[in-house]
């Protein structure tokens, strides 16, 4: 009978009693495992946090570089197909000096100006035959400094015979000194061949672009997000080509190898032991170059964070026990009417219900606990709102993405038509390409619409069609026959130029004949809309045509258009829409497209 007495003894312990020993007993036991705990998660989350950070910014470096590279590669692209810089090379060797030479110089330093035209650039040096009279060491200043110098002088540097080896194409070289009489300018050139335009196996000059490396590394220190990392960028043959700080570069120089192997070894973060020192090493590729950006955090500067929230949650229990105690005391019988009252309201959220608000009456602990669930209730659907709006702004955003990596080249290929027209012939056949493709132009841009009629998406393809024809001397024959029923009814815009693209250049083009029709039909099924897009050219393997909507398989250039093609209809109208495709080798191809009938605004 004593035993059952003492074992419920308990029950006659006044509410405010036990309220103040069991919240006493709580704050101590789950304070003390969550500071534990706290003390080996924290470090690991923050690791994650921190390696998540320096792989976003150093991709955004990475693109960063990558644009600033690629418009210098652009701009040497002016000069290299450039026909007039081409013959003034020709033409001025064994020439002496008289007004012709003086002339071809100042017409070279207005191409050369035009084509650069940013201020990256920190020189621009063309190698010439030592027969051309301003190859012997002559300088033309402008935004940059250009300078003329004999091809003969570098026959033996080693980077001129890598670059023979690699066939004349862009090459990047390691940093060099820019002046003897200046060691500290440093540079990072890039060198490709001037070739003969009449005969592509002769080569007539070089061209060298410098750019200083003090602008680079000011570039590389924003991928370094930490004050004792460094971020390295290394070409193929593992040489530094710039850093984000000297120092730190100087301290890791000896581990350099270990770091370039275990960071190349699988592509993802890792953590490994340099010198007696864990780092945390991770790599990004610069695209279109031989270059790799190289991270390396050390451990200690990942744990610092982790210290930092220890430290306050100990300074918090010190704080918080002793104030608990006071406020346990505090608590009286009434707590648990209301306790009660929020605990059913709260039970609510079980049945995937949010919870009203609560009434908030007086000001102790229990009103603040009610005014405290009363925001959260306030926050929780403020986030779901929030939530809701950002999910349609990321489709809104992938879907702009998606349409804005509709490949440039007919663009390029377009203006390039126009030009060697207007320089062969005159103008008789400029005034109707540009009346075409201002027309393409502006169906393409729809006045900034997504959607656009069924009407508007073939007339685009017409225009599109006659300005290859024009391009290809009317080698495609283009047959639509649609359902006039259809053409007002809405479709995302660009959807069928790149199916039509892909049928003329990987269909119609790779026959022997270089001719053949594309053949466009549209017809209602039941509510929705198909349109079929087959033309007469050499086909493929019908596996390789299942084959086009794979994820991976974005990485061949043929199949990119159609994934994104494929992509935006899902994107628009969910993964009951889309494209299916079906060839034969020696046949041909169709391209089946399905899309909801919906009339057009």
């Amino acid at each position: 009978m004593s035993f059952i007495r003492k074992r419920h003894s308990k029950y006659n312990i006044k509410l405010r009693t036990k309220l103040m020993i069991f919240y006493l007993i709580l704050i101590t036991v789950v304070f003390g495992l969550y500071t534990l705990f706290s003390f080996f998660s924290i470090s690991e989350s923050s690791k994650e946090q921190m390696e998540e950070a320096a792989d976003q910014v150093l991709k955004q470096t990475s693109e960063l570089l990558n644009y600033k590279l690629d418009n210098i590669i652009y701009a040497s692209d002016q000069l290299f197909y450039n026909r007039t810089m081409n013959n003034i090379i020709k033409r001025d060797r064994n020439l002496p000096l008289s007004p012709q030479l003086l002339s071809d110089l100042n017409q070279m330093k207005v191409l050369i100006s035009s084509a650069f035209k940013n201020d990256d650039m920190y020189r621009l040096t063309l190698y010439l035959d030592s027969s051309v009279y301003y190859s012997q060491s002559y300088s033309i200043t402008g935004n940059f400094k250009t300078q003329f110098s004999s091809i003969s002088s570098i026959v033996n540097e080693h980077w001129y015979k890598k670059l023979l080896k690699f066939g004349g194409k862009v090459m990047w070289i390691e940093p060099s000194i820019a002046e003897k009489s200046d060691p500290a300018e440093v540079v990072i050139s890039c060198v490709r061949f001037i070739k003969d335009m009449d005969s592509y196996t002769n080569i007539i000059g070089l061209l060298r672009f410098d750019l200083l490396q003090t602008d680079i590394n000011r570039i590389v220190e924003k991928a370094a997000i930490t004050n004792n990392g460094v971020v390295y960028l290394l070409n193929s043959e593992d040489k530094v080509m710039a850093y984000s700080n000297q120092s730190l570069t100087e301290k890791y120089k000896d581990q350099v190898k270990t770091i370039v192997r275990e960071s190349r070894s699988n592509g993802e973060w890792k953590t490994i032991n340099v010198g007696n020192e864990f780092v945390l090493i991770g790599a990004v590729p610069v695209k279109n170059t031989d270059w790799t950006l190289i991270s390396v955090i050390p451990y200690m500067d990942l744990q610092a964070a982790g210290w930092q929230i220890i430290n306050r949650i100990l300074f918090f229990l010190m704080i918080a026990i002793p104030l608990s105690f006071a406020m346990s005391i505090m608590f009286s019988h009434s707590v648990t009417k209301r306790i009660y009252m929020l605990s059913k309201k709260m039970v609510t959220a079980l049945d995937d219900r949010l919870p009203d608000y609560m009434e908030e009456v007086g000001s102790d602990e229990i009103s603040m606990l009610i005014r405290s669930y009363n925001y959260m209730i306030k926050k929780i659907k403020e986030f779901s709102e929030t939530q809701y709006r950002m999910g349609i702004d990321v489709k809104n955003a992938e879907l702009k993405a998606l349409q804005a990596q509709i490949d440039p080249h007919f663009l390029y290929n377009t203006l390039d038509l126009i030009n060697w027209i207007a320089l062969r012939n005159g103008v008789h056949e400029i005034s109707d390409i540009v009346q075409k493709l201002t027309k393409f132009y502006k169906l393409s841009l729809s006045k900034g619409r997504d959607i656009i009629s069924v009407r508007e998406e073939l007339a685009h393809i017409e225009i599109y069609v006659g300005l290859q024809n024009l391009r290809f001397n009317n080698r495609i024959n283009l047959i639509i026959d649609v359902d006039q029923n259809i053409y007002r009814y809405s479709m995302p815009k660009l959807i069928l130029q790149p199916i039509v693209e892909n049928a003329i250049l990987h269909g119609i083009f790779c026959k022997d004949s270089k001719t053949g029709t594309v053949t466009i039909t549209g017809k209602m099924d039941n509510n929705n809309i198909r349109l079929s897009i087959s033309d007469d050219g050499v086909g493929m393997d019908p596996a390789k045509a299942e084959s086009l909507f794979r994820s991976d398989n974005h990485k061949e250039e043929k199949g990119y258009g159609i994934i994104n093609v494929n992509h935006r209809i899902k994107l628009f109208f969910g993964n009951d829409f889309g494209m299916t495709c079906h060839s034969k080798l020696g046949e041909g191809t169709v391209v089946e497209i399905v899309i909801p009938a919906i009339l057009a605004e």
